[in-house]
């Protein structure tokens, strides 16, 4: 591009009427920043639209729950929603909260005016739940209660809407709330998890540990730390790349050995991830422990620096009969045994219970 306008400069000075030298420079730098201009608005629109599609597929088929006593409100609601999303009715919130531990839900919608619990006090609770604390709520409201919307935003709602509303606008609305929420979750979700290996990282570990402590959700914990033996040669002889790709394999590893949902590993930092086995004796431990390695040594991962041949890893790590109050203490622990199995030789675990 940038080509094509310095010929073109030079064509049009050739002429026989030639233009003073610094308008025609003048000239070819516009055409440039306008060009380069509309193609990255192009490129920004390109993806803005790719974004917007995500977000669209991302809620595609998401759960309403819907409180409205009004049959006929309730099924109008119903013919607009459901050909996008899952809707549930229920006639009152009483009726609501005695099933919404079977419902996993992407938003509320309240009607204001319910027989019992109302809409405010229906949104009061829900906000004291833990699982709902930031799902989106949006209230109907009638037009003679629009003028209560302090009440609504007070209560914890996200969004009220006035009887009577076009299909349209109930639609979008939702939408709306839909969306964002869905844009804070991807946004929250990447911020705990490792860009290159796909696990967590440690900021989530540090999360999960302080709510097991709080909590005191499991009688026997094991924590492993786990050290990729002689990683620092294994990037000098074959490059970044391939140690990125070698951390990616040794992860998969990890996740395979780990046969429990409960059971999470995250990167601890650099070539050092930590396993965290919840409900698990020091039994349990020493499985997971061996599995880890035997996966990982069936991968056969070169390493020409390595004694073995081979990738391998050193792990220490500890098993304590109840939660920890600080859960730092644990991890200093599989620290020092992941430390003294290093120097012991390396390619071996350390397990103590404390």
């Amino acid at each position: 591009m940038v080509l094509a306008i310095v010929l073109r400069f030079r064509f049009i000075h050739s002429l026989e009427y030639k233009l003073p030298l610094e308008y025609l420079l003048l000239w070819s730098i516009v055409t440039i920043v306008f060009t380069l201009g509309y193609k990255m608005d192009s490129s920004l629109n390109l993806l803005r639209k790719k974004a917007e599609k995500d977000l669209d597929n991302t809620t595609y088929k998401s759960t309403i729950v819907v409180v409205e006593d009004s049959d006929i409100d309730a099924n109008i609601i119903k013919e607009v929603l459901s050909p996008l999303y899952v809707v549930k009715h229920f006639s009152t919130a009483e009726a609501m909260l005695e099933h919404l531990s079977e419902l996993t839900v992407s938003l509320f919608l309240f009607d204001y005016k319910l027989p019992g619990l109302d809409g405010i006090g229906l949104c009061q609770h829900i906000r004291g739940l833990t699982d709902y604390e930031h799902t989106p709520i949006v209230m109907l409201t009638g037009e003679a209660y629009a003028n209560f919307e302090h009440k609504f935003w007070d209560a914890g709602c996200n969004d009220f809407i006035a009887k009577p509303y076009s299909a349209t606008t109930l639609q979008k609305r939702l939408a709306k709330e839909l969306k964002y929420n869905a844009l804070l979750e991807k946004h929250k979700e990447a911020s705990m998890i490792d860009s290159l290996t796909q696990v967590f990282n440690r900021r989530y570990l540090e999360v999960v540990m302080q709510q097991l402590s709080a909590r005191h959700e499991s009688p026997e914990v094991s924590v492993l730390l786990l050290d990729i033996d002689y990683f620092k040669k294994y990037n000098d002889r074959y490059g970044h790349l391939a140690g990125d790709a070698a951390l990616v394999v040794f992860t998969d590893a990890v996740k395979e050995a780990l046969g429990r949902k409960t059971d999470f590993i995250s990167r601890w930092g650099g070539e050092e991830f930590a396993v965290v086995l919840p409900h698990t004796n020091y039994d349990g431990c020493v499985l997971v422990a061996n599995r880890i390695m035997q996966i990982l040594c069936e991968e056969r991962i070169q390493h020409e620096d390595s004694p073995t041949g081979y990738l391998t890893v050193s792990i220490g790590g500890v098993m304590v009969n109840e939660t920890p109050k600080d859960w730092k203490t644990l991890f200093l622990a599989a620290d020092k045994n992941l430390y003294e199995a290093k120097e012991q030789g390396r390619n071996q675990h350390v397990l103590k219970v404390q």
